[in-house]
């Protein structure tokens, strides 16, 4: 049986109960429907078959909406400014939709230091629409926004973490000055094109603030002289930092072996107490096969995790001598910071 039939079927059982008639009493349906005022459901369904929940349709006011308060045929000449509605107009804006703007790169560093500066990129293609607002957002709140239309295209919100550096900022980059560790946090760029669709897309990252260490380094327990078979023992220190600096030992460029290491151990810094320090201990006896040429080198890496800023510290050679003399320590000590 058809939808049809069915609707039929199922008002007609209706409007006869209503009325208490049953199929026995001679009744047209023409009738039925006059004494219960219930209008034919299947020209109902034929006068709304081109409307839907959520359509745009007129209200009784004359106004549009998208939200359908009473079922009402679709007839007569559209409004100027009314919205398209047909299925034609959906595939034309799916169409300016396809072939609108598009961002290309987004340029948000993953990590920056905390006191130093970051520079947020954000490439793209208008392809041919007009630019109306360039935003950009920190965990879903605006503090940046370029609006070419305006009398001063650029304006900026204060927040916590972010400090906007207008000079060196424009529609593709934003500078971002002294950042701290509220700084950290879910960047997102969003360009909009202009009337009459206002195009919108979006493109974001996370940035995670590190604080990097103010100094090099401490290496403690090494002596001035050694002889084959002496314990060596030292313990390497790292300055403030967060998070947690990772240390390696290194004997003759070469990473040393885990027996020989104990640790690391960290406790909060004195200096703040969102920073750590790590102390990692070095500990082994000094045999001939350590030496390389009579020579033997000692190593300290520091390396912040899940970022690219390493500092190195050569903090001294140990000199092979003859058999049974003792072996000099000569501290030459260097740093280089690598970002």
């Amino acid at each position: 049986m058809g939808l049809i039939r069915r609707l039929r079927v199922t008002q007609r059982v209706m409007e006869r109960a209503m009325l208490g008639v049953s199929l026995r009493d001679r009744i047209r349906n023409v009738e039925i429907r006059r004494r219960t005022r219930v209008t034919d459901i299947v020209q109902r369904v034929a006068k709304l078959k081109w409307q839907w929940a959520g359509h745009i349709v007129r209200r009784k006011d004359g106004r549009w909406g998208t939200k359908v308060l009473e079922w009402q045929p679709r007839t007569g000449k559209r409004s100027v400014g009314r919205p398209k509605t047909s299925w034609r107009d959906d595939i034309k804006r799916v169409a300016v939709l396809v072939e609108s703007i598009r961002i290309k790169e987004l340029q948000v560093p993953g990590v920056a230091a905390e006191g130093g500066q970051a520079l947020l990129g954000c490439q793209f293609d208008l392809e041919g629409d007009e630019l109306y607002s360039v935003k950009w957002y920190k965990d879903g709140r605006e503090f940046y926004r370029y609006v070419p239309s305006n009398d001063e295209a650029i304006s900026y919100f204060s927040m916590p973490g972010v400090f906007v550096d207008v000079s060196h900022s424009s529609s593709t980059m934003v500078a971002l000055d002294h950042l701290t560790k509220d700084s950290a946090g879910l960047y997102r760029c969003e360009v909009s094109g202009e009337a009459p669709y206002f195009v919108t897309i979006y493109k974001e990252k996370a940035v995670d603030i590190h604080l990097l260490p103010n100094n090099k380094p401490r290496v403690t327990g090494l002596e001035n002289e050694y002889i084959i078979g002496d314990l060596l023992e030292a313990n390497c220190t790292s300055s403030r930092s967060r998070p947690k600096t990772q240390i390696m030992w290194l004997i003759n460029d070469q990473l040393a072996l885990k027996k020989y290491t104990r640790g690391p151990w960290e406790r909060i810094s004195r200096e703040r107490v969102d920073a750590r320090e790590t102390t990692l201990e070095l500990r082994f006896f000094l045999m001939s096969r350590h030496f390389r040429d009579g020579v033997l080198t000692v190593k300290v890496r520091c390396k912040q995790m899940k970022d690219n800023f390493e500092a190195r510290v050569v903090f001294g050679g140990l000199f092979f001598r003859p058999k049974f003399r003792p072996i000099e320590l000569h501290h030459e000590t260097k740093c280089t910071v690598n970002k």
